[in-house]
């Protein structure tokens, strides 16, 4: 793989994806890697994506790297970027993080810089996700993130509204109760796809 066509044509990917706005909210701090935690397929990856566009960052403020899909030294990212675009990231965002081996010297080598705001996830039988903020413990800030709140559902089924008709509390009742049969997974409320399908193969995935 061409890693440099790789890291420019990811943030192509990441402008033309569609996203849900989460309630989780971050303050970054170049003192402290953020460590996104949670369940397999409660929306790490989406939620890096949210990050960036939230933040409005330009291309040549950040680097996105699936190490899944790259296999790259992590403590090399910003060279390459630079050769790219003639300046160093402010952001480095990595996922999957765990496909590296010896991941966490690569990463405290970044962060001794105290010039980039890191952001990382990880997740597979290889290394739970709670073992990426483990691995770096006092140089990590986790945050955590679930499923759609009922909240969040709500907000993304437009029906957070006030003052509450009639039509419209009968139309909360039914999502909560979709929600407590359904489940609040993105896949099931986004309806990627159906539930017994969602549930058979992140019981094999997962236990």
């Amino acid at each position: 793989m061409n890693i440099k066509k790789y890291l420019v044509d990811r943030k192509k990917e990441i402008e033309e994806i569609k996203l849900v706005k989460r309630s989780m909210q971050i303050k970054e701090n170049v003192n402290f890697i953020t460590s996104i935690i949670g369940p397999r397929r409660a929306g790490k990856t989406y939620y890096l994506y949210l990050l960036i566009k939230l933040r409005k960052l330009r291309p040549e403020q950040f680097s996105f790297v699936n190490f899944y899909e790259a296999k790259e030294d992590p403590s090399k990212i910003p060279f390459l970027h630079n050769e790219i675009y003639g300046v160093f990231p402010k952001y480095l965002f990595f996922d999957e993080i765990q496909e590296i081996e010896n991941w966490e010297k690569a990463i405290y080598s970044l962060y001794e810089k105290k010039k980039y705001f890191i952001f990382v996830t990880g997740s597979s039988s290889k290394l739970l996700s709670k073992e990426i903020a483990t691995q770096l413990r006092g140089r990590s800030i986790p945050i955590k993130i679930f499923p759609f709140s009922f909240k969040e559902v709500l907000e993304i089924k437009n029906l957070l509204k006030t003052p509450i008709s009639s039509y419209a509390e009968s139309k909360i009742k039914h999502e909560l109760l979709t929600c407590l049969k359904k489940g609040t997974f993105p896949d099931i409320v986004l309806n990627n796809v159906l539930p017994s399908q969602f549930f058979s193969e992140y019981v094999d995935l997962v236990i």
